[in-house]
């Protein structure tokens, strides 16, 4: 029998920091302003201080890329998924700053928040 491929463990709370992080990168290289980086430390702090909200995250074999991505669409959208109750109420506060227009959502996910 082969011997079990080595495991990845996903947490829905890593998965929005890292977004954060992301962005909290670019402004680091000068593309935002302070404005902007402190309000993505503030998105960062909220759902850390309720960490315990998001769930306990799972262990999951190794897969590649085309693999997770066949995994994870298959469940994006369901209700279950911790990642939408974490990320909504911060995506949404974002999407309300907005004036109403005209958008191109292009693959984006499964455009829940393109209403």
């Amino acid at each position: 029998m082969a011997e079990p491929g080595p495991s990845i463990y996903r947490h829905p709370l890593a998965y929005l920091i890292g977004l954060e992080g992301i962005a909290l990168l670019r402004a680091f290289g000068g593309e935002y302003d302070r404005a902007f980086t402190l309000a993505r430390l503030a998105e960062v702090r909220a759902p850390l201080d309720r960490a315990d909200a998001s769930g306990d995250g799972v262990s999951i074999p190794a897969m590649s890329t085309q693999e997770g991505y066949a995994d994870w669409a298959a469940r994006y959208d369901h209700a279950n998924n911790a990642l939408i109750r974490i990320e909504a109420p911060v995506v949404r506060a974002l999407l309300d700053r907005l004036p109403v227009g005209v958008a191109f959502d292009a693959a984006c996910g499964s455009g829940r928040h393109g209403e």
